[in-house]
């Protein structure tokens, strides 16, 4: 069920023009919008806290066609993080990935730039 519906709307919004134009340095504000108003970024979330409540074959089968898409996003690792982090406090806002060592500049940003979506 919830991997159909993640790939109906890849099918949709996820086209290799759109891969292709966000990859030349394009906006993935868009894109990532979609993702986060579909709800699919708290798929792994319990039911009773608002989650699609799937367990991690689901997960693994998502993961597999957010690949097939290309999806320039990281859609399943905000998944996996929302998963992770349910226990303590609220997660931010929008979509998230994981980083061994990210910096913070002045303004107190934190950057990634050898991170796989650490400047998106």
């Amino acid at each position: 069920m919830f991997v159909e519906a993640v790939e109906a709307l890849l099918k949709d919004h996820c086209t290799p023009q759109a891969v292709r134009a966000i990859e030349r340095g394009g906006s993935a504000a868009a894109l990532a919008g979609i993702l986060e108003e579909s709800g699919f970024t708290e798929l792994l979330a319990p039911e009773e806290d608002g989650g699609g409540g799937a367990g991690w074959p689901e997960f693994h089968r998502v993961v597999q066609v957010c690949g097939a898409y290309a999806l320039p996003l990281p859609l399943p690792q905000t998944m996996a993080a929302r998963a992770l982090v349910r226990s303590q406090e609220q997660c931010p806002a929008g979509l998230l990935t994981f980083a061994p060592r990210p910096t913070r500049d002045a303004a107190g940003s934190l950057h990634a730039p050898l991170v796989p979506f650490g400047l998106t």
